[in-house]
């Protein structure tokens, strides 16, 4: 520490501040403390032999430095430690992106989110999966958390912008989760035109009602969304628009 102070910038700091971690961490049980000097390690650049061994460390003493027990969505903040623990599997995941033993590390930490729901930064290591590791077996469980968690969240435009990505994710290609995907998209759209019309913007809301039967015209609930985009033009004062609408449906949905 002692060195560190005086000649942080010396190109043996890294080693020292290496070395200064490992005895924090296993011989005198400073787990946290550990866990940050691996990080400062890990931050370094130009990027040398101990980043990698460095933040795999920096993940563990986090982890060891976390205080028991699960946690409860909605009822404590995150702990510093747990985002410690998320930017040292970031920065990880960015510096070495070619080692698939860290998609379980990403997967696990995307957990912990999600289960105090902070849906936004457990979407964006769910994501990561998706997107960066298709052909990992917890893609497939990765992009269920997505939307599960957009789902909580009510985030249903995001719901729609993500099952349209993972349409072409290969862990979703099966036809039953095709099928699935296109009718939570129908949904999503169907649920932000619910949204914009309690929000009482009805020219937003019919715009999404028209998108389904445009899109989807042969979904069973294509014809009850170009209803509801009729009845959100009347309410936007358009008769000629909800008139010509309602027309339609009667032509194409006999």
């Amino acid at each position: 520490a002692y060195y560190l102070g005086r000649f942080g910038r010396h190109r043996r700091a890294i080693e020292v501040r290496f070395l200064r971690a490992e005895i924090l961490f296993f011989k005198l049980g400073q787990s946290e403390a550990a866990g940050d000097e691996y990080l400062a390690v890990g931050k370094t650049t130009p990027v040398g032999k101990y980043h990698k061994d460095a933040l795999y460390k920096a993940m563990n003493a986090y982890k060891k430095a976390r205080p028991p027990g699960a946690p409860v969505a909605g009822r404590r903040e995150l702990l510093p430690v747990d985002r410690k623990f998320a930017e040292a599997i970031d920065l990880y995941a960015t510096l070495f992106p070619a080692d698939k033993d860290i998609v379980g590390v990403i997967y696990e930490n995307g957990e912990l989110f999600y289960r105090y729901g902070d849906y936004d930064e457990a979407i964006k290591r769910f994501g990561l999966i998706v997107t960066r590791y298709p052909d990992d077996p917890n893609a497939g469980a990765a992009g269920d958390r997505i939307l599960d968690g957009l789902n909580r969240a009510e985030d249903y435009e995001n719901i729609e912008n993500w099952a349209r990505k993972l349409k072409k994710a290969r862990a979703f290609q099966s036809r039953e989760q095709q099928a699935r995907l296109d009718r939570l998209i129908v949904e999503s759209i169907l649920k932000s035109g619910e949204k914009y019309a309690a929000a009482g913007d009805p020219v937003k809301a019919s715009a999404f009602y028209l998108r389904v039967s445009s899109e989807f015209p042969n979904h069973a609930l294509a014809p009850k969304a170009l209803f509801n985009a009729a009845v959100m033009q009347e309410k936007a004062r358009r008769p000629e628009d909800a008139a010509r609408t309602y027309l339609s449906l009667a032509e194409r949905y006999r």
